[in-house]
């Protein structure tokens, strides 16, 4: 709850292609890509991978168009990693708990 994030990654690079917000499997695909660029598990790449992962097999988005978005949040990793505390999304830190359970 209270969790803010802007919606769809990859700005003006594929405004033309994929919607904002969209479907509800895309809102999950925008909203865990901005879970895990707060860098709190897997790393820049394993963020982007899920992301084309969630667009292929839940919103089911064709491979060229899951590949265009996955290149375009890929371009630069400025925006990864823990915000700083002026940045609209940083009060989400404090949302995000990331368990590890033992096997």
């Amino acid at each position: 709850a209270g969790f803010q994030f802007d919606g769809r990654s990859g700005g003006p690079v594929i405004d033309w292609l994929v919607p904002n917000l969209g479907t509800n499997e895309e809102v999950w695909a925008w909203a865990v890509h901005d879970v895990l660029g707060h860098g709190v598990y897997g790393g820049f790449d394993f963020t982007n991978d899920c992301l084309y992962w969630i667009l292929r097999n839940l919103a089911k988005y064709p491979e060229w168009k899951a590949e265009a978005v996955r290149e375009a949040v890929s371009i630069s990793d400025d925006w990864y990693g823990e915000p700083c505390y002026t940045n609209k999304s940083y009060p989400n830190l404090k949302l995000i708990t990331v368990r590890h359970d033992e096997k």
